[in-house]
């Protein structure tokens, strides 16, 4: 039986949007980092439909769905702190799929609940922190990237909310977090779009 709300039909818009979006950028830009981006954004879409479909493994699909997720966007990261490196003080390339080793280990800690949020936490936190720290460097070196940085500024509010804020009923801040994180994964896939524009353009 489908599971449908409000909350699912906004992040599976969002989603699409953005991951059409950045699969484009990761064509027409050859960027790897992009297309880790869109792989995320897909993961994290084929665990929520999965879900909605399949009412009885509703939170497995959504876990694993968000771990594909956010494995991939660690890649991404990865390969945006190796582009942004000197080419000799880049590491090696097959470095940035590190992040995968964390969803082979992720079956031991399944049944452990406490382990498994401050993973969540950390894994969340950190990907925020070097969002900003190497959108932040780049927009101060190359400009263009305010949209960027306004989406780490969206989905840190979310990260807060989800996490450690409770303003009255949690299911009701929960909510408000992920419709923020939906509007953030937005503004954040045009704003990629919006730099490897810029960087095609100059390259004409």
């Amino acid at each position: 039986m489908l599971s449908i709300n409000w909350i699912n039909i906004l992040l599976i818009i969002s989603g699409c949007i953005s991951s059409i979006l950045l699969f484009n950028v990761a064509y027409k830009a050859k960027s790897l980092s992009n297309l880790f981006f869109g792989l995320s954004i897909l993961f994290l879409l084929i665990g929520i439909i999965t879900g909605m479909i399949v009412t009885d493994y509703t939170d497995v699909a959504n876990e694993w769905g968000e771990l594909l997720a956010m494995a991939s966007l660690l890649c991404g990261l990865f390969v945006k702190t190796r582009n942004s490196k000197p080419i000799f003080a880049r590491f090696p390339l097959p470095m940035t799929l590190l992040p995968i080793l964390g969803v082979l280990f992720y079956p031991m800690i399944n049944q452990a609940d406490v382990i498994k949020e401050l993973l969540w936490i950390t894994y969340q936190g950190g990907a925020l922190i070097v969002a900003l720290l190497v959108i932040s460097i780049n927009h101060f070196l190359y400009k263009h990237r305010t949209l960027l940085l306004l989406a780490c500024i969206i989905l840190a509010i979310a990260f807060a909310l989800y996490w450690f804020v409770n303003i009255g009923d949690t299911l009701f801040t929960q909510n408000i977090a992920l419709a923020l994180f939906a509007l953030g994964m937005l503004v954040g896939s045009i704003g990629f779009k919006k730099v490897a524009k810029t960087k095609i353009e100059n390259q004409s």
